[in-house]
């Protein structure tokens, strides 16, 4: 949009360099960024990773994928936090609202297996997160960063350059 405002693309041209998946990205939450370095400075941030999955959420730490079951079959909103994944982790997956891991990389299990499902991972943080199962942690899939506590989430279509696009 703002390529097309500076007479530097055709609006055809600006949607024709816009692809499928970044449109979907439009819709996915993401963190008030504001408030997320604040969290960072404020001696919050956990773990900082491989942005593997983007998007952004908020849940409860689970260890095991069977833990993660658990705590999503009583309502919570689970971040299932693994050294790795393995396929045995699938249901856990399948259950968490993001995914947290001391290894891999971009083509890992663990980041593949999440941008398939739709939710934020971090990987390769290169360390164990130093918390306790159930906390709340905040994982920005988008940035690599996993922070303690909620950070509040903002839609990206919300911003004016987003609605004039779909417009």
């Amino acid at each position: 949009v703002q390529k097309v405002w500076a007479g530097d693309w055709t609006r055809a041209q600006a949607l024709a360099k816009v692809g499928e998946r970044a449109g979907e990205q439009l819709f996915r939450p993401q963190f008030d960024q504001g408030v997320l370095k604040q969290a960072v400075a404020s001696n919050l941030l956990l773990a900082k990773g491989i942005p593997a999955a983007p998007g952004a959420d908020v849940g409860k730490i689970a260890f095991t994928s069977a833990k993660a079951v658990e705590m999503a079959n009583a309502g919570e909103a689970v971040v299932l936090v693994r050294q790795d994944t393995s396929p045995d982790d699938l249901p856990g997956m399948l259950r968490a609202v993001a995914v947290v891991t001391e290894t891999g990389g971009a083509t890992s299990h663990a980041a593949v297996v999440a941008r398939g499902l739709g939710i934020a991972a971090v990987v390769g943080t290169g360390e164990a997160l130093k918390v306790v199962e159930g906390e709340v942690v905040s994982v920005d899939g988008t940035t690599g960063t996993v922070v303690r506590g909620e950070i509040p989430r903002v839609g990206m279509a919300q911003r004016k350059e987003v609605k004039i696009f779909l417009a």
